[in-house]
């Protein structure tokens, strides 16, 4: 569909925003941006510096740019750009201009000079203007051919205007902010193939490849919005606005087909790290991955359903007077060209062969062909699915994977012989391509159910009047009589079921045709005259008399036959085999040889002559590349693995071969068949497996029981996590556990009787795999997963068949791991705050209930999976467990209450609240379904098992929303960490006056305080890139290698003082502190990242810093740990402990000892000014032990200089403030090992220096 520009009337402003996003400074000025010293819209302070002064100074420009450029210039020299004081430059530019303009205007002031910012938004406007020319020329050159190659010149200053579309905003303001200033070639191609869902998805997903922006997340958002995932830009604008919502009315049909060519087949690439920061890639659909992405954000509501279930609605609509089905958005997929000559068809096949693996309960799926195909197109259909199709004229549809025959008798396909109905539709592709007249379009697409409405259609030979049935000769085609032109014509011509409907508006007699390949699979593939058929519910049959006609030609097929196919074992033997199979290397499909026979006549040895029946593109000039081997490679390998395989057979055909109905391939080709080793493991069990229901394993091997050659297989097996699979399966297995009483090539066992108690307690947690080997006895490399000669394993997911979990005020039931929409429960939570105390009630989330919870009035929750332990509350004042008992329960009357109530009554109900009788009765009768679907009424995991899981997820701190993603990577030499500056300073600490009124600080103590701050850090910065394990708050206190440390002993002070905010904000968010004081020792826990282990010290560290290294230096970096301490210290009554132990510590450094000719004295006896107690308490927060002896030298060094200075400062009197002042700058040079020590004192004496 194309993509139709919509006009921004608007784009200036909403340009401009988008790029301001990028920034977090004072953007007027000179700010620091990934080690780069810009100005303005990122400007550069080098590259764009004569722009930007003359927007500054204007005709004075000349006057001073070159002494603004060698301030710029000695600062960079001097210092790394990351370490740059941006203000001081700042101050420093604009004392350079004014001294540089009285110079050259003769000793004139230069009070008029503007200061070096931007006062207007005209002068970042004009340089901004500057900077887009070159970008837009890229769009116009990149974008040749498309709708978005017609870009105006971008004017952005009072006195121009422009036309720009909101879809050129997007992407001027992806390209100036990127430091790519080029249209990715990926993004190219998807806006010049007219798909704009791809090219939504790319900005909203994996734009900025490379780059770090600030605000990432939302700058992706913004720009993806701005360019619309809607041509309808009323849908666009309801994408923002959380009080409406897209609507389908203002959709089309051709949008569709954009959306669900990719949404739920095209394959997106998902990176994951583990805790050890090593990459997991899996290829999923673009559903999955924007599913998967707002799991790993923590959302708290879904964007997938309101961004795409509009698109669903209108499918819906559409076929809603043919059909009585309702389709789910995961539940559509459109075949589509993905090239000249081939379809995504081989894929959506793939796909759906891994839902028939993952299916448990009955799907309605639709799926759309809209688009003519080189050949024609066949779609496997899984079982437990219903299959509404939509085709398009001059398509030609295969039908032989179609109606599954289901096995089972608990299923409710069995016995069925349709489960498919088909819609023909009139919509023509190339004239949507031509021309979009938006969701008014859709209204002259017409669509027809294809079913017969009598209970038969009888079809004739073509020219018989129909009059006698018995007299009927026999003939090749036949058809049916067309009583009105809004009646389908049934054909059947060259074994192709034809249709003819919609009749054209340019001709009386002319209709549109539809083609059907191996129609009537309930029939063998043929239309009888005994017989209806009853696929898509068309019930055809031929005029009596005319026997069986195959329907299983096509005017695309070609007739290919193999004349030598040498077909030998692995030992150059014999092989003995009926049929072998074709691998399609175009559409990617398989086909079974229709004969192998083998030639005795030939000379040559083990020669075969196979034949095939394939789909082919006559008009593809490129050579068709053909695999054979004697079994589907496809159930074992991917494609890419099936061109790698060795032992099959290739052939080429060309161009010319292609032409005819049939061809022979009389070269000699060989493949070999794998008879003495195993090829694969399988299973004849579906989805979804269960440990205590019985599964049987076969081991592929040709050899049997009794023969010579037969080997007995032995099997084993272990447990891994799911994610691991793809990695750990390139390499051999480690610790597999042998079966020792399974043997044989097929073998039956339950899971839960033959695997270890800890493996079973790994199944239970979720998110593992247990995997199956199978080896020959006698090999060396018993356990494998695959060999030259296949596949030795078998991959079984087992997934938690039933629990419950309470998330954002809804208990929702999960069956096998899938949420089920339709048994979602408005809800909310109650408890008392002690019940999150993690040592004694909480553990990591998950609880039990009993299965059998009938109509109960309330469902008690367990605390363990045996059920012998209810989860009662806590008293934490009377330290005693009350009968209070946590469950599922009602009351009507508390719908809105708190979340968190610490009121403790004997008579007061706790846990998951369902609000209302009908809600508790519908919740009970859901479950009740669910145990039945995931078939656990007799246990679970293991028979006999009671319990069902229940899991709240219950957000008591938003700490890692806010503050994850707000660290970068830094380094100290070559020690990187993350960093999190803070923006909290000490000055701007809002409860001052309530601490000098109480007079626990006073306003000399405020003013040191807040001088000497800025030598360290903001009340909520927290880092970690030098020796220690993590530093925090304004004093920057530490957490040693040993866990111990200040910070150690200021949270466990916290601890003691604020108890309830302790558990909230520390312990719910996986830190605690053991001990007090010098033993206090720090620890952090999660269920992720440490397994549910405490851990401090390197190894948290290590936790810590992942991913900080030389690659990411600079970049923001994700840190939930530390997210979680910048929220915690960021607590009023956080703040306040940082403020009183900064006091604490001055009283502390101040009060030394001091031993000088045998008197005592204490520090401060010497020390009075703001300026010295300052410098004391400096060395005191970074170098402690270091006070004393550096102070005593100090004056051992003074007293040597200045002999006739008294050494008892209370004699100094009116001399103490000149005395100390030098004492001071020997105290200087005396603090050798602080780091920074010069500056330091120099910011301090600027701060706080007395004179004399």
């Amino acid at each position: 569909m194309p993509i139709t520009p919509r006009n921004d009337a608007t784009f200036k402003e909403n340009l401009i925003d988008i790029i301001k996003l990028s920034y977090s400074a004072d953007i007027n000025k000179p700010f620091i941006s990934d080690d780069k010293l810009l100005m303005g819209y990122s400007f550069s302070l080098k590259d764009d510096l004569d722009a930007i002064c003359a927007q500054i100074y204007g005709a004075n420009k000349a006057k001073v740019i070159e002494a603004v450029r060698k301030t710029i210039t000695n600062t960079t020299a001097k210092t790394v750009v990351s370490k740059i004081d941006a203000e001081k430059l700042f101050n420093d530019i604009n004392d350079a201009a004014r001294a540089a303009y009285a110079k050259a205007s003769g000793g004139a002031g230069s009070e008029s000079l503007p200061e070096f910012k931007f006062s207007q938004d005209e002068q970042l406007n004009a340089i901004l203007e500057s900077k887009l020319k070159p970008l837009a020329a890229d769009i116009q050159d990149k974008l040749r051919g498309s709708s978005l190659a017609n870009l105006e010149e971008v004017k952005l200053t009072s006195s121009g205007t422009s036309q720009i579309s909101k879809e050129n905003v997007a992407l001027l303001a992806l390209l100036h902010i990127s430091s790519k200033k080029n249209i990715d070639p990926a993004l190219a191609k998807y806006i010049k193939s007219k798909s704009r869902f791809k090219a939504w998805f790319w900005l909203a997903h994996e734009s900025f490849s490379g780059d770090n922006p600030h605000n990432l997340k939302l700058l992706r958002q913004k720009i993806s919005a701005q360019f619309g995932l809607y041509e309808s830009d009323e849908n666009n604008r309801a994408l923002s606005d959380s009080s409406s919502a897209a609507s389908m009315e203002r959709i089309s049909f051709g949008e569709c087909i954009d959306v669900f060519t990719h949404l739920n087949i095209s394959k997106a690439m998902y990176v994951t790290k583990d805790k050890n920061g090593k990459e997991h890639k899996e290829d999923i659909t673009h559903l999955e991955f924007i599913q998967k992405d707002e799991e790993r954000s923590n959302s708290t509501a879904s964007k997938c359903e309101g961004l795409f279930k509009p698109f669903a609605e209108k499918l819906n609509s559409l076929l809603s007077s043919e059909t009585s089905n309702k389709f789910e958005t995961e539940n559509i997929y459109c075949v589509n060209l993905t090239s000249s000559s081939t379809s995504n068809a081989s894929r959506i096949n793939k796909l759906l062969k891994r839902r028939e693996e993952e299916l448990y309960k009955q799907e309605d799926m639709l799926i759309l062909c809209p688009i003519k195909t080189a050949t024609p197109i066949r779609i496997f259909q899984p079982k437990k699915s219903n299959f509404t199709i939509v085709l398009a004229s001059q398509s030609e549809f295969d039908c032989s994977e179609l109606n599954p025959k289901e096995l089972n008798p608990s299923r409710p396909n069995y016995g069925k012989l349709n489960l498919c109905e088909l819609i023909l539709t009139d919509f023509k592709f190339d004239t949507y391509e031509k021309e979009n007249n938006g969701a008014s379009s859709d209204r002259d697409i017409k669509f027809k159910n294809a079913k017969t409405k009598s209970d038969s259609v009888i079809l004739y030979k073509e020219n018989d009047d129909g009059k006698d049935d018995k007299n009927k000769t026999k003939g090749a085609c036949f058809t049916s009589i067309r009583q009105s032109s809004d009646e389908i014509e049934y054909k059947l011509e060259d074994g192709v079921v034809k249709m003819s409907h919609f009749k054209l508006p340019s001709s009386k007699d002319e209709y549109l045709n539809f083609n059907l390949l191996n129609f009537a699979k309930e029939n063998n593939f043929t239309l009888r005259d005994d017989k209806d058929s009853a696929m898509f519910d068309m019930k055809l049959r031929l005029a009596l008399g005319n026997n069986v006609v195959p329907t299983s030609t096509s005017s695309s097929s070609l007739a290919l036959t193999l004349d030598n196919l040498i077909i030998e074992n692995e030992k150059g033997e014999a092989s003995d085999i009926d049929k072998v199979y074709l691998h399609h290397c175009g559409d990617k499909s398989i086909y079974e040889s229709s004969s192998l026979v083998k030639n005795k006549d030939s000379d040559m040895k083990n020669s075969y002559r196979a034949t095939f029946n394939i789909p082919i593109d006559r008009n593809d000039k490129k050579d068709t590349k053909l695999i054979v081997y004697s079994s589907d490679l496809s159930k074992i390998y991917d494609t890419k693995s099936i061109h790698a395989y060795t032992g099959t057979a290739i052939i080429s055909i060309g161009y010319k071969d292609k032409s005819g109905g049939s061809y022979s391939y009389t070269n000699k080709v060989s493949l070999r068949d794998i008879t003495d080793h195993i090829v694969n493991v399988v299973s004849d069990n579906e989805y979804p497996f269960k440990t205590n229901e019985e599964i049987s394993l076969k081991a592929i091997y040709k050899q049997e029981k009794g023969s010579k050659r037969y080997k007995e297989v032995l099997w084993g097996y272990m447990v891994i996590k799911s994610i691991e699979y793809n990695e750990v399966s390139k390499s051999n297995p480690k610790d597999v556990v042998e079966l020792k009483d399974q043997k044989g090539k097929e073998i039956a066992f339950k899971i839960s009787d033959v695997i270890k108690k800890d493996h079973l307690d790994k199944l239970k947690q979720g998110g593992h795999t247990i995997v199956f080997f199978a080896y020959l006895e006698g090999e060396k490399d018993k356990f494998k997963y695959k060999s030259v000669y296949g596949k030795n394993h078998i991959r079984i997911d087992i997934k938690i068949p039933l629990y419950i979990k309470f998330k954002d005020d809804k208990l929702i039931i999960y069956e096998f791991e899938h949420a089920i929409k339709e048994k979602s429960f408005k809800a909310n939570i109650n408890f008392d705050s002690s019940l999150t105390d993690r040592d004694k009630n909480i553990k990591d989330g998950y609880y039990y209930i009993n299965k059998n919870i009938n109509q109960a009035q309330e469902v008690k929750i367990y605390e363990d999976e045996n059920l012998n332990k209810t989860l009662n509350v806590k008293d934490e004042k009377n330290r005693q467990t009350l009968n209070n008992v946590y469950g599922i329960y009602v009351n009507e009357n508390s719908a809105n209450s708190q979340i968190l109530d610490s009121i403790i009554s004997k008579d007061k109900k706790y846990g998951i609240n369902l609000l209302s009788k009908d809600n508790m009765d519908s919740f009970i009768s859901s479950f009740n379904e669910s145990k039945s679907i995931t078939r656990v009424d007799s246990g679970m995991w293991v028979d006999g098992d009671r319990e069902v899981g229940v899991k709240a997820e219950i957000e008591l701190c938003n700490c890692e929303k806010l503050y994850a993603d707000k660290f970068k990577v830094t380094k100290l030499y070559e020690s990187y960490g993350p960093i999190y500056r803070g923006k909290i300073s000490l000055k701007n600490y809002t409860y001052w006056d309530d601490l000098i009124t109480s007079n626990q600080v006073t306003e000399d103590e405020k003013n040191i305080l807040i001088a000497m701050s800025e030598n360290e850090g903001n009340l909520d910065a927290v880092q970690s890139y030098d020796s220690e394990v993590l530093s925090a708050g304004a004093m920057q206190k530490t957490v040693k290698s040993t866990g111990r440390g200040e910070f150690s002993k200021q949270l466990a002070k916290f601890r003691d003082k604020h108890p309830k905010l302790y558990i909230t904000h520390a312990m719910n968010c996986g830190w605690k502190v053991v001990g007090k004081d010098s033993d206090a020792t720090i620890y952090y826990s999660n269920s992720l990242l440490t397994y549910g282990n405490d851990i401090t010290g390197e190894e948290l560290k290590a936790i810590i810093r992942k991913d900080c290294n030389v690659k990411n230096y600079g970049k923001s970096t994700y840190n939930k740990p530390l997210a979680a301490i910048v929220k915690l210290i960021s607590l009023k009554e956080f703040q306040e402990l940082q403020v009183l132990d900064f006091i604490d510590r001055l009283h502390e450094a101040e009060n030394k000892k001091l031993i000088i000719n045998g008197k005592n004295f204490a520090i401060k006896d010497f020390v009075t000014t703001k300026f010295g107690r300052a410098l004391i308490l400096d060395q005191s927060v970074n170098r402690p032990n270091n006070v004393s002896t550096n102070f005593k030298t100090a004056l051992d060094n003074f007293f040597a200089d200045h002999p006739k200075v008294n050494k008892d400062p209370t004699t100094w009197k009116t001399n103490h403030v000149m005395y100390e002042n030098t004492l001071l700058e020997y105290y200087r040079d005396a603090r050798v090992q602080m780091t920074d020590n010069i500056k330091r004192f120099n910011n301090l004496k600027d701060k706080l220096y007395e004179n004399n």
